[in-house]
């Protein structure tokens, strides 16, 4: 079984040498203070610290637009953070979508906004009530002096608002026929792309249960849950699409898990990814009570990498039941067609032998009668001589005719002979193979593991011992 992993994104970078920092996801790291407005120190004009021309000036008068573009790029600097809450307010408008998040159990509000391309790759249906967690940047419009929270991701939190994201797609998707098409794997299963991360005993246990059968595997790393997990799978399915389109299937596999943590398959974006791959596509990904959307979607779909693995092994099942059956009766219809060549043969040869015998009596009389007529009057020896003679000329035109007959039988016949013989089918590079008893072996299931055997050769034989049995 061959195993290879292609990049998703062109050619492998290595790490770099440097170590980055790291930080924990919506925490906030601890900045250097702001810089007061009354400067004590000297400042350099448009510094990240001084975007707005602070110099060495004692003081430094700002208009209100300025200041507002001065806490702008403060805010802006802020690494992204995560802020949970509930959905209050939902206004979707061709500009974008305005929401209001409030504390589920506090007095805070915080007004956000959500561009129309981000929002369409959300891939998620949002109502009120929903609780959310959202990750952006913070900023404020300088025309109303209002504090907004500009979201790039959206993750839905709590049990209550997952499932009924999830019924409220599901409906969608169901109306619009994605659960509907269902195509027939191929059959000889093949070549097949895997769409899944590599950490992890999923991809393992998938490669662990396909059998022995020259699988060609093509293996894509992406991320299962998470932020970044729905474009890394989308990308995946795209890719196998245009630079592997004549795949035999692929199957889209992670372990099971929670609501929360299956949000990646219950996506509006993967679900028309897997609908609309030309290649079939099998989900195997665990699941509680809810069936993934992306299963719903798929042509085929298990619940674990092993009965995927089975799956694409039942592909080859007509093979593994018809070809035993194809060679037993391939081995009948030969040796059916020997014998009956065998019985020709014999028979041709029976007919010719007796043949010769007549003409040899026949000639045998003629000479006796010959003989006896010699001591007759001698006034018919010439007489009979000369008859006996055209008789004997006659006789032997006849013979060379029926000769001549019979010979060309014998020829005809040991070319069919010639064509049956099986040391014909020997010098083919076939060979015939003996029990113990000399009886020839037509299934494996005939012989017991040790036994010996005698296998005929065009040119010698040898003899053999059993040492495995595949039936």
């Amino acid at each position: 079984m061959e195993y290879m992993q292609t990049s998703l994104f062109g050619s492998e970078t290595k790490p770099s040498s440097k170590k980055t920092p790291t930080r924990k996801r919506g925490v906030v790291k601890k900045r250097t203070t702001v810089p007061k407005l009354m400067a004590t120190e000297p400042m350099v004009a448009d510094s990240p610290k001084d975007p707005i021309g602070i110099n060495d000036e004692l003081e430094k008068i700002l208009g209100v637009g300025e200041y507002l573009d001065y806490i702008n790029h403060i805010l802006k600097v802020t690494e992204d953070v995560k802020v949970q809450g509930e959905i209050s307010r939902l206004s979707p408008h061709p500009t974008g979508v305005y929401m209001t998040l409030k504390d589920k159990d506090g007095e805070g509000v915080l007004d956000c906004y959500i561009n129309p391309y981000t929002f369409q790759g959300l891939g998620i249906q949002l109502e009120e009530g929903m609780e959310v967690k959202l990750t952006g940047t913070p900023g404020i419009f300088k025309r109303r002096s209002q504090l907004s929270f500009k979201v790039e991701n959206v993750e839905l939190t709590g049990e209550g608002s997952l499932k009924k994201a999830y019924e409220l797609l599901k409906a969608k998707l169901e109306q619009e026929g994605l659960f509907d098409r269902k195509r027939e794997l191929p059959e000889f299963i093949h070549s097949i792309g895997v769409i899944t991360s590599k950490t992890g005993a999923v991809i393992d246990d998938f490669r662990h249960n396909l059998e022995k059968r020259g699988f060609k595997l093509y293996f894509k790393d992406c991320r299962v849950e998470g932020a970044q997990s729905v474009s890394q799978i989308s990308a995946a399915i795209k890719n196998f699409n245009i630079n592997y389109p004549d795949l035999d299937c692929l199957v889209v596999m992670r372990g099971g898990g929670s609501l929360e943590d299956m949000q990646a398959f219950n996506n509006e974006g993967i679900v028309k990814e897997v609908f609309a791959s030309r290649i079939p596509v099998i989900a195997a990904i665990g699941h509680d009570r809810d069936v993934p959307l992306a299963c719903l979607a798929a042509d085929k779909f298990t619940s674990t990498p092993t009965a995927a693995a089975v799956l694409i092994n039942s592909s080859w099942a007509r093979l593994q039941t018809e070809l035993p059956e194809l060679q037993n009766s391939l081995t009948q219809q030969f040796e059916n067609a020997l014998h009956s060549q065998r019985n020709r043969l014999a028979n041709i040869t029976h007919k010719l032998t007796g043949s010769f015998n007549a003409i040899f009596q026949r000639f045998r009389y003629l000479s006796e009668k010959i003989l006896r007529g010699a001591g007759q009057v001698e006034t018919g020896v010439i007489e009979i001589k000369q008859r006996a003679i055209s008789t004997l000329n006659h006789s032997l035109v006849a013979l060379e005719r029926q000769l001549q007959k019979y010979g060309e039988q014998v020829v005809s016949a040991g070319k069919l002979l010639a064509t049956a013989n099986p040391e014909r089918n020997l010098k083919l590079g076939y060979s015939l193979a003996y029990n113990s008893a000399g009886k020839i072996i037509r299934s494996a299931s005939s012989v017991a593991k040790g036994s010996h055997i005698k296998v005929q050769l065009h040119k010698g034989s040898m003899d053999a011992e059993i040492i495995n049995i595949e039936q």
